[in-house]
């Protein structure tokens, strides 16, 4: 009877274990592909945003453009990216930043808008001219689609080594 008692609590302390056991297995696994879906889901979000601003690289000077997209993001790449895809993006985030600190305070500022007042009354100048500077300022000083494009192929090397 002892025998049959401890038999039967023998086996129900070897289920017990191997239950917690193949449970915590089963956790430990589908929390990697959570993860795993949710770095997969950054970097293509990330990806195309930086295809699309090859595609129309003016982006950068748009206040919905480039900038504001990889803000959208950036917290999920912290969690979610590697040290590597980070210190890609970073670097050319800081790139178009400036940039596009740069264009907005050439002209967006309140100060342009006084200085185009001030030329429209002493010189004559029109709005087409104000507007033929600023785009000529743009053409100027995009990043080069070789940089975007270098930029992409190394996000796409650390991508898949990540993934």
């Amino acid at each position: 009877m002892i025998k049959d008692f401890l038999s039967i609590l023998f086996s129900g302390i070897i289920s017990s274990v191997l239950v917690f056991l193949t449970a915590k297995l089963s956790f430990r696994g589908e929390s990697k592909r959570l993860i795993y879906e949710k770095r997969e889901q950054v970097y293509l979000e990330c990806f195309e945003i930086f295809q699309s601003l090859k595609d129309d690289s003016y982006q950068i000077y748009y206040s919905e453009g480039f900038i504001s997209q990889i803000e959208c993001i950036r917290a999920r790449l912290k969690l979610y990216a590697s040290p590597k895809v980070l210190d890609v993006v970073k670097s050319f985030y800081s790139i178009a930043k400036k940039v596009n600190s740069e264009y907005s305070i050439q002209f967006k500022s309140e100060v342009y808008e006084e200085k185009k007042e001030i030329y429209k009354e002493q010189c004559g100048m029109t709005e087409l001219d104000f507007q033929n500077e600023e785009n000529t300022y743009m053409e100027t000083h995009l990043i080069s689609k070789k940089l975007i494009s270098e930029t992409i192929e190394k996000l796409l090397v650390e991508m898949k080594k990540d993934l």
